[in-house]
């Protein structure tokens, strides 16, 4: 008798996790109990040991990926020259950064973090600059024609005047109105949605579980 591929491709991951989180949140409200806690602590471990691998993996697919990549000539949206010159750049950035770190003492030595904090800690800030186009884009459409992008443009304001200092200099309560937003709506809004996304997601694994919630899967396996 055959298995059927739905079963071992879904049934049963969806089963273990399941069952571990679960155990995870029986642990977290039930009183303190040393085997259930030692039991956690286990799965806690071989989690970080699957991330671990997981990670590795996907690292080694990209750096391949970014390989084939450079060795190509084909004109095109991600093998013309500018790809190929990115994908040089990312093989090369790994390359150096592997090299100082297995010959300096690892990624905590003061060689690996001075190239680290003075190269790609930079670049990574103006990076992260483009977090100011979402907010930009939630007025430019909305024009706040809408509760919910007025309050999100407000929001990104005074969270933003809080982080500079001129601002907070001209008028002191910026920095206050920006706190205040930060710790009490920010964070009443990120619980309701872990809340949320947790009961949603036991409620799915229970329906997956008895069959009633198709999936990618079964679209597969059909």
């Amino acid at each position: 008798m055959s298995i059927s591929k739905i079963f071992y491709q879904r049934t049963i991951p969806t089963f273990i996790v399941s069952v571990i989180a679960g155990i995870f949140i029986v642990e977290y409200f039930v009183p303190e109990f040393p085997p259930l806690r030692d039991l956690t602590t286990e799965l806690t471990l071989w989690g970080t040991i699957l991330y671990s691998c997981s990670l590795l993996f996907g690292i080694v697919i990209l750096l391949m990926t970014m390989a084939r990549r450079a060795q190509r000539r084909r004109s095109g949206k991600f093998t013309g020259g500018r790809a190929v010159l990115m994908s040089a750049t990312c093989l090369g950035a790994v390359m150096i950064y592997t090299i100082i770190a297995l010959a300096t003492g690892g990624t905590t030595s003061t060689t690996f973090r001075f190239w680290y904090t003075y190269i790609i800690a930079y670049a990574a800030g103006g990076m992260y600059t483009a977090w100011v186009h979402h907010p930009y884009n939630s007025y430019r459409y909305f024009r706040f024609t809408s509760v919910e992008s007025s309050l999100m443009f407000l929001c990104w304001l005074f969270i933003s005047f809080r982080e500079l200092s001129s601002f907070v200099a001209i008028w002191p309560p910026f920095y206050d109105i920006g706190t205040w937003i930060e710790g009490v709506p920010n964070t009443a809004a990120q619980r309701a949605m872990l809340a949320t996304t947790g009961i949603g997601t036991i409620v799915l694994g229970i329906r997956a579980i008895m069959g009633r919630e198709p999936g990618m899967i079964e679209v597969e396996a059909v």
